[in-house]
């Protein structure tokens, strides 16, 4: 999530460089300042929205043929509960991070890879 946290930091200092153009109108730069950081806080989430890739669009692919901390992905369900875990192409499963839990293929309705 490095990437998200690193475009919400850029997004919140152009908010406050833009808030402090605005000196001369003090009385409405504290609603101008909400309202850019509510968009700031709407693009994150839509950056956020757009990293989730569909299983049913497409499922990960590994790096290695075994389980490898490199393959390691962040899996969410249709309740929006999110785990990390791996997936085995071989067995067309996935694999708890940390754990010997094997969840069925369509467990998990989105994925996304971990920050490098």
């Amino acid at each position: 999530m490095a990437r998200v946290d690193e475009r919400h930091q850029q997004i919140v200092l152009k908010a406050n460089e833009l808030c402090d153009n605005l000196a001369p109108f003090s009385g409405y730069r504290v609603l101008v300042h909400d309202a850019l950081m509510q968009m700031a806080k709407f693009v994150e989430d839509l950056f956020t929205q757009s990293m989730w890739i569909s299983v049913a669009e497409r499922m990960p692919e590994n790096k290695h043929s075994i389980l490898h901390e490199d393959d390691k992905v962040l899996c969410k369900n249709a309740k929006g509960e999110r785990i990390t875990c791996y997936w085995s192409e071989a067995g067309q499963c996935w694999w708890g991070d940390g754990s010997s839990m094997r969840y069925p293929k369509d467990r998990f309705t989105h994925w996304m890879r971990l920050p490098e």
